[in-house]
């Protein structure tokens, strides 16, 4: 309940966000004081409901990857990483570099986003240079063969991955056997 929610902050006992309604202006700052102000948090699950415009998307990726505590990011349906009429990526540098940062996430999960050829190559980038990274959930993000191909390049310099979901996508042989080559 948001009610619920505003009594926590700041907590140094808060772990685990989850947000399962429509987040207002207001409630987004409020996200943003609890990154900077709970020491604790482990868990933050930015779902179907959360809405960001840039400013804001930039702004939490730069705490994501200043932050020494998280160990799981998810992210759902709702939010968007690239905007493929304008071919805008600004969303998907900023979570990129939020990664490449960040060295205390074990799990990122990207749940029904769209996730473009480029999208990949960049999170496989970032992949590539995160080693606290253990577990990468990327199901229902339409990521066809070209796609696949660009992801498994994190595989020729990261072994700390252990874990890694692509269910629910649009990958045919040529991904499958590209992605096995780098295993």
């Amino acid at each position: 309940k948001r009610d619920e929610l505003y009594v926590l902050y700041p907590s140094e006992e808060l772990m685990t966000l989850k947000f399962d309604f429509r987040l207002e202006k207001r409630e987004i700052k409020f996200l943003f004081g609890i990154l900077r102000n709970c020491p604790n948090i482990i868990s933050i699950d930015i779902g179907r409901h959360i809405h960001l415009d840039n400013s804001n998307f930039k702004l939490f990726m730069s705490l994501l990857g200043s932050n020494s505590t998280l160990n799981e990011l998810i992210i759902g349906e709702g939010i968007t990483l690239f905007n493929g009429k304008d071919d805008n990526y600004e969303r998907v540098e900023s979570l990129h570099d939020a990664l490449v940062l960040n060295s205390s996430l074990t799990s990122l999960t990207i749940d029904d986003v769209e996730l473009d050829q480029q999208c990949c190559i960049s999170l496989s980038d970032a992949f590539s240079k995160n080693s606290s990274l253990t577990s990468i959930q990327l199901s229902h993000c339409n990521i066809d063969d070209l796609g696949c191909t660009a992801l498994s390049e994190c595989f020729k310099s990261n072994t700390s991955i252990t874990s890694l979901n692509l269910a629910v996508n649009r990958i045919n042989n040529a991904g499958c056997i590209a992605l096995c080559d780098r295993l």
